[in-house]
């Protein structure tokens, strides 16, 4: 029986107890709950308190624990509101040398997180508004710095969890600029823990973080930072359109072409993953930081080697994190009009060929309202109920013309305010734009909505502006280059939609159409369409065109 002392800790000349670490952890161990209570029995919180005398006398042995027991008054606070646990959670919790010799960096790392926690709640439960942006945004940005070494699966989804979560205290302020800094760690976060998971287990990851660059992207929106906000969508985008084809690609094309370089690779991944998070386990400062050192030369091993593989045709930007430099680029000659659909709102940005960013935001099409919006929609899809044809055609037009209301007028005032007000005459003002949906929209036809340009007198519609999808910037750049393989004459054979004398083989809906949009990016094509698409017809042809 381990004796309950409820001592002050912080009293003069207060004993030691006499325990052991092995006592302590049967301590923390058998602490049983209260009825009804989720965390431990009051005693043994006062045996816990007892024992921080010999806690803050050896913090490297005792951190965790002290963490411990500064977690349950922080726990006991968000149940009863009671401002003397929030005083406790943070007092035992600054008893913690965070760089004392002999704390392990992963236990540094997850009191470090916790304490970032805590003065939220403190500053906030002082109502020092100033006080807790500033604090906030501080430490945000001091962790955004660290990502790179906080190689841990659990830390880094610790963070994108509780990011949200310290935005949403100032967003009730109306402090934006501080929740950008949150929410923009808490995507980075998420981005970075998708780069570290073994490929099994990327899929839940993207799934359970798919909202944070939604929300990161109108938290900067709102703080005037609306680039790094398209750099995150950016980011999300080719993350969900990317991790399966990746690996694929580099066993398709790497590994067939190059097998030492193949093996190269995997083995620094490897080793990278494993540098990262070998300080965690370490104690000692100069230990520590020499892990620290190693992993940073295990990451540039690894970025040499992905250098040569990116000079691989087919990957020239495997593993590449795209910039706003990229997204700018893939906007030429065609503009590309970022819509999504966030907590808070919905955004739409559209980035032109000079590399200007416009955007507009629309705060009552919040994620849950287009959700309750798109839910007659949704349920007609199902199979199981029933609906017509036609029933689902008035849900769409219903739908179309409720969302029409309020996102149409400022989709069109953006598209078309470079034709309205050129700022100088190569400026771009009508043509292709390119539509990147992120969230609920992407359920519905927005390209419906193209902006039009109509005779003043007789109102007849006289050119529509055509709107594009492409999954993100990078594929839509990518789909523009020239086809490969290139050589002299870049002559282009193309059969479409043949015609197979079959009843059960319709025609294949704008075949030749795609197929007559591809020929225009290359001279001297060759389009074989219906029944002149035939194999004769191939194999007849197919030494002359590249």
């Amino acid at each position: 029986m381990i004796p309950v002392m409820p001592a002050d800790p912080a009293a003069p000349g207060a004993a030691a107890p006499p325990w052991t670490v092995g006592d302590i952890a049967a301590l923390l161990a058998g602490a049983a709950a209260a009825p009804g209570d989720p965390g431990p029995a009051p005693a043994a919180i006062g045996a816990m308190h007892a024992a921080l005398a010999v806690w803050s006398a050896d913090q490297a042995r005792y951190a965790e624990h002290l963490g411990y027991l500064a977690d349950v008054h922080y726990m006991r606070f968000e149940r009863t509101r009671e401002a003397a646990e929030l005083d406790q959670a943070l007092a035992v919790w600054r008893l913690v040398r965070l760089d004392a010799p002999g704390i392990s960096g992963l236990v540094a790392a997850r009191l470090r997180i916790f304490g970032v926690q805590l003065e939220i709640a403190s500053a906030l439960r002082q109502e020092d508004r100033t006080g807790l942006a500033a604090s906030m945004s501080a430490q945000c940005t001091a962790l955004r710095g660290e990502l790179r070494h906080l190689g841990s699966p659990s830390l880094l989804g610790d963070l994108a969890r509780n990011a949200p979560r310290w935005a949403g205290t100032v967003i009730e302020l109306g402090d934006w600029a501080a929740a950008a800094d949150a929410l923009d760690l808490g995507a980075r976060a998420a981005d970075e823990l998708f780069r570290r998971l073994p490929l099994d287990e990327r899929p839940r990851a993207v799934a359970e973080f798919r909202h944070l660059a939604l929300d990161a992207a109108s938290a900067l929106a709102r703080a005037d930072r609306l680039d790094e906000g398209l750099v995150l969508l950016e980011r999300a985008r080719q993350r969900i359109v990317r991790f399966w084809r990746g690996r694929s690609d580099i066993n398709r094309l790497l590994a067939a072409r190059d097998p030492a370089l193949f093996e190269q690779f995997l083995s620094q991944q490897e080793q990278w993953a494993g540098a990262s998070r070998a300080h965690f386990d370490l104690d000692e400062p100069s230990d520590v930081s020499a892990a620290i050192e190693q992993a940073d030369a295990a990451e540039q091993r690894l970025v040499a080697t992905l250098g040569r593989i990116r000079a691989i045709p087919g990957l020239e930007r495997y593993w590449m994190q795209p910039g706003l430099a990229e997204i700018k680029a893939a906007a030429r000659p065609d503009p590309i009009l970022y819509i999504w659909t966030s907590k808070y709102d919905t955004s739409i940005a559209l980035v032109l060929p000079d590399g200007a960013v416009h955007g507009k935001i629309f705060p009552g099409l919040t994620g849950p309202t287009v959700g309750k919006l798109l839910k007659p929609w949704a349920d007609c899809l199902n199979r199981a109920s029933g609906t017509t044809l036609a029933e689902r055609m008035a849900t769409l037009a219903t739908l179309g013309k409720i969302l029409e209301t309020y996102l149409v007028p400022g989709l069109c005032d953006l598209l078309t305010d470079s034709w309205n007000h050129p700022s100088r005459p190569e400026c771009w003002r009508w043509g292709p734009v390119t539509l990147i949906v992120s969230g609920l929209l992407s359920y519905v036809p927005v390209h419906a909505w193209s902006p039009v340009i109509a005779d003043d007198q007789s109102g007849a519609v006289t050119q529509v502006m055509p709107l594009y999808y492409a999954p993100s910037a990078r594929q839509s750049q990518i789909s523009r280059r020239v086809p490969r393989p290139t050589g002299a004459s870049r002559r282009l054979l193309s059969l479409a939609d043949p015609e197979t004398g079959q009843p059960g083989l319709p025609a294949l809906p704008c075949a030749r159409l795609e197929a007559a949009a591809i020929a225009g990016r290359s001279p001297g094509s060759l389009l074989l369409h219906g029944p002149a698409a035939t194999r004769a017809a191939l194999l007849a042809n197919l030494a002359g065109y590249e």
